[in-house]
């Protein structure tokens, strides 16, 4: 199995939360991976992306990128699967094709605040961004966010008709993906991404 990491930036996500969760994608693949290469976003252009069996997307673009956005779809759709991350629901906005293609989309958030995750395999705080976000119904909702008495999907899946999209919405700095509810979200989304459809 080859995975392909690709980030994007220095401030959002910081360089020290993108190797923190390369580290994390190195750990969760460990026994199944030979290769795992990490490009920038901008790069993808250049890449031929047959060769990976997953992408790992942990970036923020605001600005639409059609070329970028086509290139992953089309990964998707020739059976590759995807796991985006956090800022990625709130990238290449305007772009319906990309909300379409992830299953949801970045509306806004409060501040920086200490919250519940829960699913069925776990539960845990942790200090993050909430993202409030619009999301197609057919997602696959695994974990939610707590605040204020609402229930806010947190971690989905959506399949395609043979590749696979999960995103998890928790990762806004080093203090988030440091912790250990963030690291048991990110593992379950790998096993999500992993298993075989039904």
């Amino acid at each position: 199995m080859k995975i392909l990491y690709l980030a994007y930036g220095d401030s959002h996500p910081d360089i020290e939360s993108q190797e923190k969760v390369l580290e994390y994608t190195r750990d969760a693949f460990s026994l199944s991976v030979p290769e795992i290469k990490t490009e920038k976003i901008d790069n993808l252009g250049a890449l031929n992306l047959e060769h990976y069996d997953a992408l790992i997307l942990f970036f923020h673009i605001a600005e639409d990128n059609n070329d970028i956005v086509t290139k992953i779809i089309e990964y998707a759709d020739n059976g590759g699967t995807v796991l985006a991350l956090h800022g990625a629901a709130a990238s290449f906005k305007g772009n319906d094709t990309w909300f379409d293609f992830l299953g949801g989309r970045f509306v806004s958030h409060p501040p920086l605040c200490e919250f519940f995750v829960e699913s069925d395999a776990f539960s845990g705080k942790i200090t993050d961004e909430i993202y409030f976000v619009e999301f197609k119904k057919d997602i696959k909702i695994y974990a939610f966010s707590k605040y204020q008495g609402d229930k806010i999907p947190c971690l989905w899946a959506r399949d395609r008709d043979i590749g696979r999209v999960v995103y998890l919405s928790l990762g806004h700095d080093i203090e988030a993906v440091s912790s250990d509810t963030f690291l048991k979200a990110f593992n379950l989304a790998v096993s999500i991404l992993t298993t075989e459809k039904s």
